[in-house]
């Protein structure tokens, strides 16, 4: 099963002894900086882990799998994580 949210919260009350309370506020401020600064153009970089950024895509033509007919992509920002 992934690890998801409350996994997070969780691991950080134990790692360092939070309070639930301290710990929800740790977590969503470190996913609210990360998206605040990907939305503004910056990546986050973070040596051993990986990167996040937002990308464009442009539009392009695609094919619907089941009829083979010409689809219009619209162009997009897309959220993107590499890791390390």
């Amino acid at each position: 099963e992934p690890m998801n949210k409350v996994d997070l919260i969780r691991s950080a009350m134990e790692r360092v002894e939070l309070t639930k309370s301290e710990a929800v506020t740790l977590v969503d401020g470190l996913f609210e900086d990360i998206t605040h600064s990907c939305v503004g153009g910056e990546p986050v970089k973070i040596p051993g882990f990986g990167q996040f950024k937002v990308r464009d895509r442009a539009a392009r033509i695609a094919r619907n799998p089941a009829t083979g007919q010409p689809v219009k992509v619209p162009a997009k920002r897309v959220f993107k994580f590499l890791p390390a």
